[in-house]
């Protein structure tokens, strides 16, 4: 803090000017949620996973995300998503996980858009399709490795606009924050990218 305060009194303060995505949530009866998130929006396997490492308080931090992995996979099945891209016709995928990134990393340093930068006034679309569960535990470790090219399940695109209908009982997490734990409804989310609409210190 001490360390902010005296760079905030600089009469030169660099700063840099980001890309943000809003997020823009709505179901049947309830109203619409609306937030805002710098880096990610996940929804699917990754946000389960995300899920119930939360739950783990007894498990060491290291341990916590593996022993979620663990126990997430085996009753783990492909969700049927229906994608609309830049407002073209909506696409129905049956995917592991959809993520919209704003950034290359989601989970703490896992590399799914390596690509992905936050000032390219684009947003990143990285689609899993259907995996084995052997599949499913062997995903992060190789994205941590940068074994992208072995990955033929993962497609990733960039796009401005992204509205996903998203199930029901399939959480959904921005910047690992929980925005829906499981509707018993289906919901759709929508995802807008922002061109620097977010100023960062340098």
């Amino acid at each position: 803090m001490r360390n902010l305060l005296h760079h905030l009194g600089q009469p030169e303060l660099a700063t840099a000017e980001v890309d943000a995505l809003r997020v823009r949530i709505t179901a049947a009866g309830q109203p619409p949620q609306e937030c805002w998130a710098a880096n990610s929006v996940n929804i699917g396997f990754d946000a389960r996973v995300n899920q119930r490492a939360n739950q783990l308080r007894a498990v060491p931090g290291p341990l916590r995300y593996l022993t979620a992995l663990a126990q997430t996979v085996p009753s783990f099945r492909p969700i049927p998503f229906s994608i609309t891209v830049d407002g073209e016709n909506a696409e129905r995928r049956d995917s592991a996980l959809v993520c919209l990134q704003n950034g290359p990393f989601i989970g703490g340093g896992i590399p799914l858009a390596p690509g992905a930068r936050a000032d390219d006034g684009l947003l990143d679309l990285s689609v899993v399709q259907p995996l084995s569960r052997p599949g499913l535990v062997a995903l992060f470790p190789l994205l941590m490795l940068r074994g992208h090219s072995m990955l033929r399940p993962l497609k990733t695109d960039q796009h401005q606009r992204v509205l996903v209908d998203v199930p029901p009982q399939v959480p959904i997490y921005a910047d690992g924050d929980e925005l829906v734990a499981g509707a018993d409804r289906q919901c759709q989310v929508e995802v807008l990218l922002q061109p620097r609409a977010l100023r960062l210190l340098g």
